[in-house]
């Protein structure tokens, strides 16, 4: 089972991302879930998810990558074993860290799990938030295996490719990407998250 973390700051595109991989999987005939984590009590993307047919499970009322990391590894168990999914999609909350991440996923019990992360920025703000927000930003793309520039669909091409520095900057031995909402994904990137 692999598992994909979705790491990023709020609004940076990380359902969007999460849906357009979900559909991708699917389409390559893969059984996919989505573990949500929203620090409110109620969630809105694990409606949206649920909606459009996928296997989701909510995680809420704080951030699994610490008032909650005790519940994401059992997530992860029950997943594996009642719905056998052959991607799992976590969608942590924009102050989650994948190094975090990756270190409360070490205690699941799920057999050949194998994980990846990949940090979602914004390509029109992410050079605004780098200023208020340098260290979380630095740190979730420092720690993610990918970093995705999200809402080329909506950015300049200026803004893209200054994202794309940006990113690639902080993500040094990351690979970067930049993708747009309205079309599906590049087959490298879809190959480097779906592993086929």
């Amino acid at each position: 089972m692999r598992v994909l973390v979705l790491a990023g700051f709020l609004g940076s595109g990380k359902t969007t991302v999460a849906l357009q991989v979900a559909r991708a999987a699917r389409a390559a005939g893969l059984r996919v879930a989505l573990i949500v984590n929203e620090r409110g009590e109620a969630g809105v993307d694990n409606q949206l998810a649920a909606a459009l047919g996928f296997d989701v499970r909510e995680l809420l009322g704080g951030c699994i990558c610490c008032t909650l990391v005790a519940e994401l590894a059992p997530a992860l168990e029950s997943l594996a074993a009642t719905r056998r999914p052959d991607l799992v999609i976590v969608e942590p909350s924009g102050i989650a860290e994948p190094a975090q991440i990756r270190a409360a996923l070490r205690f699941a019990r799920v057999p050949g799990m194998e994980l990846l992360s990949a940090t979602i920025v914004d390509a029109q703000r992410i050079a605004e938030l780098m200023e208020v927000l340098s260290p979380l930003l630095a740190k979730q793309l420092a720690n993610a295996d990918l970093a995705i520039v999200c809402k080329a669909d909506i950015a300049s091409a200026a803004e893209a490719e200054a994202a794309r520095r940006i990113a690639g900057e902080h993500a040094a031995a990351s690979a970067t990407y930049v993708i747009d909402a309205r079309k599906p994904l590049e087959a490298d990137l879809r190959t480097a998250l779906l592993g086929r």
